[in-house]
This record gives C-alpha cells, structure tokens and sequence, in this order.
C-alpha cells in the first residue's frame, strides 16, 4: 500500500518528540492515520498531531528540516487520503502465517487505529444499529476486537459477559485469536463509516427549512421526502 519512499521521513520526525515514551511508532501512525481518513467527520491536524507526538513537537532548530519533515508527515496522511477516496484502502498485513515482525506491527498498527476511533466516540456511539440486529452485533464485536488489541488488559471486561473467554485460555493465544479477527473487524467499521457518510439526515417537520428560505420544513421543501441527501 505505501511504499519505503512515502514512510522514509516518519522515524525521523517522530525523533523530535518531546516525550519518546509517549510519541507513536511508524505501525501505530499507520494505523492511526488509517482510522483517521476513514472516520466520516474530517478531524484537523492541530487536533491529532499531539495524538502523535504526544504533548508537542520539539522546536525545530533547522526550519528548512522542521518544514521538509512536517510536509512528509502530511504527504503519507494524504496518500491515505487518497486511497480511501479510491476505495483502495485496505487493512495493510497478511496474518495466516505472519513473523514475529508482522505480529507486532499488527499488534501496534491496531492500538493507532483504535486511538484514531478514539478521538470520535459519538460517531461511532451515537448513531444507533446499523439497520439489522445481527449488523450491529457484528459492529459492536468488530469494535470490541480494535478495543482489545489496543487494550489488552481489557479483554476480560470486554469479552466475559459474552462468554468468548475459556480461563484456560493464555494471553499468547487471546492475540493470536483476535489477530486473526482484525482485518474482518476493520472491513466491519470501514463499511459502517461509509454507510454514515450517505446516510440521509432526517429532518423534523418544524424545524428549519435547509434551502435557507426561513419557513417551516414541512411549509416549504416537505415533498423532497423529509430527507437530505
């Protein structure tokens, strides 16, 4: 999906953060700049940069460097961006026999999504079933595997009350299931969030007509079927 070239800067400019126990790694930014593009409401960048970074960047003492590095973040978050819009974003590893390296940047690339969604809850919370119960109940497992990954010391608040958790089973085996579990878990929200940016809003028959003429919806553009589109 993105090249060595598109992420080459990122290490270097996650150097210059205050607080290296805080900043993300290059699979957590990935994976956060993946939830970012994908949450239907556009969040600006004064508002995650800190997410990543997390205080604020050191000042640069080169500004031609601070400016190169900046725009190189901004570049990848643009590409992520794109390949949304094109419909060619897609969950990024391969898990059916992953390496150890793999394991761990999935590990770390879902705890950035999470922290993405995180930054919306009302979006993802307050927009009621998806239409089928058995829609939902998959949207809110999907979440609940994102929440764990990133979490994991949540699982058994998370997956108890649902019977998912055998005591017997370890820690080591819990990531192994929920990694498997993660690309369909994010294919789930993905689809959902874009079900949210179509979805019409209902308009109330008193309430403001939207075509700006002052009057009551349901005394002005009320035959339009009480939907904006």
């Amino acid at each position: 999906m993105l090249n060595s070239l598109d992420t080459s800067p990122l290490d270097e400019l996650l150097a210059f953060a205050e607080r290296q126990d805080q900043v993300l790694n290059q699979a957590e930014l990935l994976g956060f700049f993946y939830g970012l593009v994908i949450t239907p409401e556009s969040i600006p960048s004064s508002e995650w940069l800190p997410q990543v970074f997390g205080e604020k960047i050191n000042v640069f003492t080169d500004l031609e460097q601070g400016e190169r590095l900046l725009k190189g973040l901004l570049t990848v978050y643009d590409r992520f961006n794109h390949l949304h819009l094109q419909g060619h974003l897609h969950f990024p590893y391969c898990l059916k026999k992953p390496s150890e390296e793999t394991v761990s940047n999935a590990l770390d690339w879902g705890f950035g999504f999470n922290l993405a969604l995180e930054m919306r809850p009302e979006i993802w919370l307050g927009n009621g079933p998806v239409d089928k119960q058995d829609e939902d109940d998959n949207l809110f497992a999907s979440f609940s595997v994102v929440n764990a990954i990133a979490w994991p010391h949540e699982v058994d608040e998370l997956f108890a009350d649902e019977g998912c958790l055998d005591q017997s089973t370890d820690e080591s085996e819990l990531l192994a299931t929920l990694l498997l579990a993660l690309p369909n878990a994010v294919a789930v929200i993905q689809s959902y969030a874009a079900q949210l940016q179509t979805r019409p809003a209902t308009i109330g028959r008193n309430e403001p007509c939207p075509c700006g003429s002052g009057q009551k919806f349901n005394t002005c553009c009320s035959d339009d079927r009480t939907t904006l589109h």
